[in-house]
């Protein structure tokens, strides 16, 4: 690999911040030179053709393809061509976008993902060998371990469940108040739910078609997110049965069990549902009318040592950002 590495800042989002930190402290214990460059325009960048960059979606790589580059760092975050389908259900559009997607995977010099099912899908679609060698594999997670949130007074004698999230398609939201909506039916005002989300006036109207008296909505900064979630015992990660869900890692599992906040989810998400079987404190429910899974954690006594202790395991083994900063220097370096 060259010494100098190029990305585009502005596709640093809040919850892709420390998944970049991590990806650029790699490279740069290799004594790799990262340097940002502005949006990534329609005008040429003028750097040798030997350069390397760093991208996570088709369009920037194309561009750059187009004007000759040939040396990428490739971090796919999910099944693009699916997803763009989602919104704007062009069969031609997702056929362009899957021949793309192929050539970004034989070109890319080194690639990162998500979930190990995300390159199992790719071996499958575009019938790509696709070594383990080949790749390397870091969950989305956009915070660490916070204490003082396990320690919150009545934070597990309460059955508060939380979801915090935008609206788009692939969240299921609609799945989280259906679900939600049978709970306090039948449990009344022993059950409530906290919505974090910055669409206030959007959630409110989706909310008006079911029957949930017991809820509050926050727009809550990044910065406050820890403090808003110390104060719920559960939250929600429902998602549909399709291969947008079944190769994703969202974000929204570390923040909550960063905060002592055990998680509800669905199957579909296949990387979750492997690591469910391995700790207690997460509840893998298997369809979108699981109610069982839910009461069942409902009705058991915590102790927010025991649900630490197991949390600080998957931040130690899953989570752990110096241990993926040195496993990922090695994978640039054939190691």
């Amino acid at each position: 690999m060259e010494k100098v590495v190029y990305f585009y800042e502005k596709r640093v989002r809040n919850v892709t911040t420390l998944y970049y930190n991590i990806v650029i402290s790699a490279l740069k214990k290799n004594n790799v030179e990262i340097i940002p460059l502005p949006e990534c325009e329609k005008r040429y960048i003028n750097v040798p053709k030997s350069t390397y960059f760093f991208v996570s979606g088709i369009p920037d790589f194309i561009r750059l393809y187009w004007w000759g580059y040939r040396n990428f760092i490739f971090w796919y975050q999910g099944v693009e061509p699916e997803e763009r389908f989602i919104f704007n259900h062009s069969k031609i559009k997702f056929l362009i976008y899957s021949i793309l997607e192929k050539i970004t995977l034989k070109k890319s010099k080194y690639r990162i993902g998500v979930t190990e099912a995300l390159f199992e899908h790719y071996r499958k679609k575009y019938k790509l060998s696709l070594a383990k060698e080949e790749y390397f594999i870091m969950p989305c997670f956009n915070t660490l371990l916070n204490v003082d949130s396990f320690k919150e007074k009545g934070k597990y004698e309460n059955n508060i469940f939380c979801y915090a999230g935008g609206l788009q398609p692939w969240q299921g939201v609609n799945y989280i108040f259906d679900i939600y909506e049978r709970i306090e039916e039948k449990y009344n005002d022993k059950v409530s739910i906290k919505i974090f989300s910055k669409e206030l006036e959007e959630t409110k109207k989706l909310l008006s078609h079911y029957k949930i008296n017991n809820y509050t909505i926050e727009c809550v900064a990044e910065k406050d997110m820890n403090k808003a979630l110390a104060g719920c015992k559960f939250g929600f990660i429902l998602r549909e049965d399709n291969v947008v869900n079944n190769v994703a890692a969202p974000t929204k599992l570390s923040a909550y069990l960063a905060n002592g906040v055990m998680p509800i989810f669905t199957s579909s998400i296949k990387a979750y549902k492997e690591l469910s079987e391995k700790y207690l404190y997460m509840y893998c429910m298997r369809d979108l009318n699981d109610l069982e899974t839910i009461e069942s954690a409902m009705a058991m006594d915590f102790r927010y040592s025991d649900i630490l202790n197991e949390y600080s395991k998957i931040f130690e083994e899953y989570y752990n950002k110096d241990r993926y900063i040195s496993m990922m220097s090695n994978y640039f370096t054939g190691q």
